[in-house]
């Protein structure tokens, strides 16, 4: 929660570095996780929500045009 909090001010665009940054700290203060694995797990966090998003941005704009009609 901390992260997604901290994340979604209008910092950065998305939150990109940012992220990265907090995961490093985070983790390596509490469970002794090293900086770089703090940043995979990081931009792997990123890559999903924006893979899941894809989808259903499409399929919103599909819905969008089929009302127009």
């Amino acid at each position: 929660p901390i992260v997604n909090t901290l994340t979604a001010l209008p910092i950065s665009f998305a939150g990109i570095g940012i992220r990265e940054s907090l995961f490093q700290v985070l983790l390596n203060d509490l469970c002794n996780i090293p900086g770089g694995v703090g940043a995979a797990i990081g931009s792997l966090g990123f890559a999903m929500r924006a893979v899941w998003g894809l989808p259903g941005g499409v399929l919103m704009l599909r819905y969008r045009k089929s009302r127009k009609r």
